[in-house]
């Protein structure tokens, strides 16, 4: 099914004036919703904003709804589109295949009441750093010279880069 057939008709569309005198009269009931919800706005608003407008397009639009609150419309197309959002971010292509690790996560230990984070087996405090540093420096200033000796080296000879076999 093509993604145009789903679309309902009044989403494209911009906000009538009756339509944005009622938004701008309903405006505290998103933030009203997401009180409810515990969902913190600076994060959410952003989310559920389209969500609203298209609520008001339908409410507008469909005589039919009009015989319920605008609230209860209001709270089933939010809690559609927390639901989208939360599914969205659980989706295959945003999650990587073991799942997510926190340096914060514990893990069992030897017995029962041992546990260690993953940062404590990620983290080698005894490693100079200042020497790691100066190491990975040094290596990429030997490979760029390299680079350049080799790139000089087939602009010499008349190779060009395209003639290479990798």
């Amino acid at each position: 099914m093509s993604e145009d057939r789903r679309k309902a008709s009044y989403t494209d569309r911009p906000l009538t004036a009756e339509e944005r005198e009622f938004a701008a009269a309903n405006h505290n009931q998103l933030f009203f919703y997401m009180r409810g919800r515990r969902l913190d706005p600076e994060k959410w608003y952003d989310i559920l904003v389209i969500p609203y407008l298209n609520a008001v397009k339908k409410y507008h639009k469909y005589e039919h709804l009009q015989i319920y609150t605008f609230s209860s419309i209001l709270k089933r197309i939010l809690d559609t589109a927390v639901n989208h959002h939360f599914r969205s971010e659980r989706t295959e292509k945003r999650m990587p295949e073991g799942g997510f690790v926190s340096l914060d996560y514990t893990m069992e230990g030897d017995n029962l009441f041992s546990e260690h984070q993953v940062e404590a087996w990620l983290i080698d405090r005894k490693a100079n750093i200042e020497k790691q540093i100066i190491f990975k420096k040094c290596l990429k200033n030997f490979i760029g010279s390299v680079s350049r000796m080799i790139v000089g080296m087939t602009v010499s000879m008349g190779i060009s880069k395209r003639n290479w076999i990798y």
